[in-house]
């Protein structure tokens, strides 16, 4: 955007392509004011204001931004609504968490005879699994095998592994997987973490070796989903391995919820010295990072330690679940061996 306005200040006019980039920066941010300073500029060009791909872009910053309202308006204003136009608002829709609104244009779009194509397939499935509409997920599955999608676009049988996984069946989830052609470390992931959730470990964990074998190379949340399936079954060794091989890669410097899911195992296997370690070398720490470790020192009956992080959490004007919390301070002040005086 800065290079934008030095363009402005030196008199260059820009063109549609320049108007589409700018616009695609603002929504990315979230700079809705902005964005419709843009949408004013555009508007005083008339040759600009008929090309398609500039109302689109237009569209997507508003979509992006939340502004369904200012987007629907431009769409209503579209002599052509093809997939793109389409794709724009259930995108926005999926991204806000509007689930059941991204299928209502979805339905339209289809009474409107516009054909879905992969990138509106693929919004659609995590729309359903974003509000458990795991039957309509089920029916975009049947329509996207009767067109022999899947094995020609990979991000759709990502998308369905995930779906399938997040709702806990994982079978199918499974069943998905296994036909893939190609699987990369998002699908592999998304199926680690379906077992994971199910609090099936072991099954989490020979996945990733799995993975490890056909050499695929772990993201950043794969491995919190093994540190996740390492907690449910205790398996400290193998979490321990996992926190040295993250530690020498540098993550835990740039990544907070991987941090994160290391103080939680930690907490979980019983480790509250490591954990309050992690918790002291993070660079960033939000609610969770206080309210796992709080919880932590809570399940031992460390009632001081509880009340100094809790203080410590408020001076730092840190946002917080405060029934969990206090949740937390109670489950504390149980007396095991002693403990009458809190303070």
């Amino acid at each position: 955007m800065e290079c934008f306005g030095q363009m402005l200040s030196e008199g260059i006019s820009p063109n549609s392509i320049t108007f589409q980039s700018a616009l695609k920066a603002c929504g990315s941010v979230g700079a809705l004011q902005k964005g419709k300073e843009l949408h004013g500029r555009v508007g005083m060009i008339s040759s600009c204001n008929r090309i398609n791909g500039l109302v689109n872009a237009l569209m997507d910053m508003y979509a992006q931004c939340g502004a369904f309202e200012n987007a629907w308006e431009l769409f209503r204003e579209l002599q052509t609504r093809d997939v793109a136009s389409w794709n724009i608002l259930i995108s926005g829709y999926v991204q806000h968490g509007f689930g059941s609104e991204a299928l209502d244009c979805f339905a339209r779009m289809k009474k409107d005879d516009v054909f879905p194509n992969v990138v509106t397939y693929v919004n659609i499935l995590k729309a359903c699994s974003a509000i458990g509409e795991v039957k309509k997920g089920e029916e975009i599955h049947m329509e996207i095998e009767r067109l022999g999608l899947l094995n020609e676009h990979y991000i759709l049988g990502t998308a369905l592994v995930d779906m399938y996984a997040k709702h806990g069946l994982i079978e199918k989830s499974q069943e998905v997987f296994d036909k893939l052609l190609l699987r990369d470390a998002v699908c592999w992931t998304a199926l680690i973490n379906g077992y994971a959730q199910l609090g099936l470990g072991d099954e989490a964990l020979c996945r990733y070796g799995q993975m490890q074998d056909e050499g695929v190379f772990p993201e950043t949340v794969t491995y919190a989903c093994i540190l996740k399936a390492c907690s449910t079954i205790g398996a400290l060794k193998r979490a321990e391995a996992i926190h040295s091989e993250v530690g020498r890669m540098g993550l835990l410097e740039k990544d907070s919820m991987l941090g994160n899911a290391l103080l939680d195992m930690y907490v979980k296997c019983g480790e509250i010295s490591r954990a309050q370690e992690v918790f002291s070398m993070l660079p960033m720490r939000d609610a969770f990072s206080w309210t796992s470790l709080i919880s932590g020192y809570a399940q031992f009956g460390e009632y001081r330690s509880v009340f100094s992080l809790f203080r410590k959490m408020e001076k730092e004007q840190i946002e917080y679940n405060h029934l969990c919390c206090f949740a937390y301070c109670l489950q504390a002040f149980r007396p095991i061996g002693g403990g009458e005086n809190m303070f």
